[in-house]
This record gives structure tokens, sequence and C-alpha cells, in this order.
């Protein structure tokens, strides 16, 4: 008589996973996607939800179409969670993020009846999932400082190539959430921060100077945000002047006076990477052709001061002691 074959271990990655199983698996924090094989298995085992969640999405009614694809980008942030924030992985993540995006447009192209539907990629739900999603790492009760350097890492680049101008609002929540409100917290989050300002900084910067924000008016009720409450400066912000709801030039600045501050703390490693953090906002500022030095010497030391410290800074070596 032969022997049962023996259950998959618990912690390997089935490309035959359904998405409830996926999403659990990636939620216990095993080590199963750590190598390039098993990772290129996690491709293949998404790839099909994206096609399929996105043609049920078409299919149903409006009001249903959203709920189907709010699990497109469930799958997407429990991913990015998990691989840690400097992996190349993370690129193939965002092309397949694109490629779903694309695949929304393409079929609605072909199929005239289905143009009045949601879109993968500007439905206001996904707010929701990158909110939800944050606000459990933010407001956990243990050290998650490691799931959020990944998965600003892939927010981050979202945002920055134009996936959603939505993701805008998570980003000016959690950079109000690591500057606006503590010192303590904000050393905290500080290679959180760095990474959003690093991969992101031109687009925060094009918000800041367009006054960006959003209305409660715009998103659906059933995304259950409160989008202008999420706008409102933090009191450390307010007390520095800050007054409009959602990105401006006096809310950058204020940003770039925090990090001014820490350049000048007791603390070398802290000196290193708030002084590299002031340079490369103010490269931003130049970029985009708006000079704002003198603003900065009036908020935090002198930028060639700072300079002068340590011409070549990188914040990764910051980063790089999250393990």
């Amino acid at each position: 008589m032969e022997m049962t074959p023996p259950n998959k271990d618990a912690n390997e990655l089935d490309p035959k996973m359904g998405l409830s199983e996926l999403v659990e698996f990636l939620r216990k924090k095993t080590s199963g996607v750590r190598t390039r094989h098993k990772r290129a298995v996690l491709l293949d085992a998404i790839f099909p939800f994206c096609c399929g969640y996105i043609k049920d999405a078409l299919q149903k009614p409006q009001k249903e179409s959203k709920e189907a694809l709010v699990r497109v980008w469930e799958t997407f942030t429990e991913v990015a969670k998990n691989v840690e924030w400097n992996d190349p992985f993370h690129d193939k993540l965002i092309c397949l993020l694109l490629w779903t995006k694309e695949f929304d447009v393409l079929r609605k192209s072909l199929r005239p009846q289905e143009r009045k539907t949601s879109s993968a990629c500007d439905c206001d739900h996904l707010l929701g999932v990158m909110q939800n999603s944050w606000e459990e790492l933010v407001f956990a009760t243990h050290d998650t400082l490691t799931e959020q350097c990944n998965l600003a890492s892939f927010t981050a680049t979202a945002l920055a190539i134009g996936t959603n101008d939505w993701i805008g609002i998570t980003a000016l929540w959690y950079l109000g959430e690591a500057l606006e409100t503590s010192d303590e917290k904000t050393m905290r989050l500080a290679p959180v921060t760095i990474i959003w300002i690093r991969t992101a900084g031109p687009k925060l910067l094009t918000f800041s100077m367009l006054k960006k924000k959003w209305s409660n008016q715009e998103i659906d009720q059933k995304a259950l945000i409160d989008v202008a409450w999420i706008q409102i400066p933090g009191k450390l912000a307010q007390e520095g002047g800050v007054t409009y709801h959602g990105f401006s030039l006096e809310r950058w600045m204020f940003w770039k006076s925090r990090f001014g501050m820490f350049a000048q703390d007791e603390d070398e490693e802290v000196r290193l990477w708030a002084t590299d953090t002031v340079e490369y906002m103010t490269e931003f500022d130049s970029m985009l052709g708006y000079n704002m030095a003198d603003e900065a010497k009036d908020e935090s030391e002198s930028l060639n001061v700072l300079r002068d410290k340590d011409e070549n800074v990188k914040p990764s070596k910051y980063i790089d002691m999250v393990d």
C-alpha cells in the first residue's frame, strides 16, 4: 500500500494558492519569498489574480466592481511589505502594477460597454487599502520599521511614476505623522521618511508648489477615509506657521527645517542622514527652478555649512541599519 505524500511545508509558497491563502501566507512573515526562485514563483502566483480581478471588476456593476479591484491592491501591498526596501524585486512588482493598469485600459478600449466601470488605478478605494496598510504598521504595538521601509519603497515609487495621485494623501499623512508630531517619532521613523523623500521627492515638491489637496466629496463614502482630516497639519507644523490643509510650500519648508534641526544633533549618525536629506530636498528645489535656499537658512543651519560637514553622505547608511 502506497504512503500518502506529506503535505507541503506551510512555509513554502505554492503557485496554486488562492488569493486569500496567498495573502495569509505573506502576513505570516515567513522566509518563503527571500530567494530569487521563490519570488519568481510569487510573481507567477499574483499575475493571474491581477488578470482575474480586472476581468471580474469589468463584468460587474459599478458598485461591485470597486470591491473586486480592492483585492488587487491588497495583494500588491502585502507582497511589498515582505520584500526588502532596496531589493530589485520591487521594480518587477511596479512593472506588474503598471501592466495591470494597461490591461485595464486596453480591455476597456476593446469593450466600449465597460468604459464607465471603475478603473484599477483610478479607484479611490485603493486609498483605503493603502491607508489601512500604513496605519496598521505605524500604530502597531510591535516593531514594524522593516515592513514600513519595504512598503515605502513600493508606495513611493508608485506615486513617483504617476500610477495614481491619490497615493499622495497617504504620503502626506505619513510625513505628517513622522515630522509634525514629536521629535521622538521623527527619529524613529527617519529611515522610512528618507525613502519617501528620496524616491518621490520631486512629486511631493510638485504637489507642494501646486498646493495639492483633496476633498471628501471626491471619494466614495464606502472608502471610509476622512480625507479632510488626514490633510490637517500636525501640532508642530501648526506651531511653525503651517495653516494650509494639504500640500504647500510652507509645509515642504517645515519638513526641511525639521531635518535641518537634526543636522545639528550631537549624534554623528543623526547629523549625517539629516544633513543629506536637507541637501537632497534642496536639489529638488533647484531641479524645478524654485530657489528656496535663503528660506532654508532662516529655518536651519546654512546649507553651505552642512555640506562642509560631509560632502558624500548618503542616507542609505542610516536606512541599512534596519534589519
